[in-house]
């Protein structure tokens, strides 16, 4: 297995790291199934056998794709969603109402951060629509947190229990928002008329979605703008 550890010009890390980025965009596109293990080698420059050698076979580099995107973008989602709801149920409704607002565009700056989040967007999608473990590796890495904090916001801004069903319903529909901006990014460029999206564009957004979840939350029972 001399040409197994890695491809000539490639360490282990680096052929890994080729494996998974190139695994991030052939599953994004196709799905697990529709991916040999050839066009993966193949799209990431390496031996054929160099996935059996580092991962053990095709279904463990889409493990690690996804572990890969809980790394990357989904941790820095978690820390920053945890922090802006610690003691929300300590908060005013009103506080509370924004801060779900800066959690989604918190969501939003760290997805427009990563050039492929439309690829991220479509294997997250496909995960969602067909979970499997790697659904799994996404949801207990940063889903279940990011939801729960919303879910507490929301909770507090509307008077309910953290874990009443409509407060976590309200809390998926607010976070599903963010996330559209990953999944159909190139959609609102396109209507925008634009090639691709830029900083303003991310201000505006920000702003959107603050106002949006401040008031759904508590805009009918407050005259207090989301900006005071």
């Amino acid at each position: 297995m001399a040409k197994s550890a890695t491809t000539k010009g490639h360490n282990p890390d680096e052929t890994k790291k080729r494996l998974v980025e190139a695994g991030l965009v052939l599953f994004g596109r196709a799905g697990l199934d529709a991916v040999s293990t050839r066009q993966l080698a193949d799209a990431a420059g390496v031996n054929l056998n160099a996935i059996q050698y580092h991962f053990g076979g095709k279904e463990e580099v889409y493990l690690a794709v996804a572990s890969y995107i809980v790394e990357s973008t989904g941790l820095a989602i978690r820390n920053a969603a945890q922090t802006i709801a610690a003691d929300a149920e300590k908060m005013e409704p009103a506080d509370a109402a924004r801060k779900v607002g800066k959690i989604l565009s918190t969501v939003v700056a760290v997805i427009f951060g990563t050039p492929d989040a439309s690829t991220r967007g479509a294997f997250m999608l496909r995960e969602q629509m067909q979970p499997g473990r790697a659904f799994d590796i996404i949801y207990k890495g940063y889903v279940e947190a990011v939801h729960i904090a919303i879910s507490a916001l929301c909770a507090r801004a509307r008077g309910l229990a953290a874990d009443d069903p409509e407060a976590i319903i309200q809390a998926h529909a607010m976070f599903g928002q963010a996330l559209a901006f990953g999944v159909a990014r190139d959609t609102l460029a396109r209507r925008l008329g634009r090639a691709q999206l830029g900083k303003d564009d991310l201000s505006a957004i920000a702003t959107v979605l603050e106002r949006s979840a401040f008031f759904a939350l508590v805009g009918s029972r407050s005259e207090t703008d989301p900006d005071d």
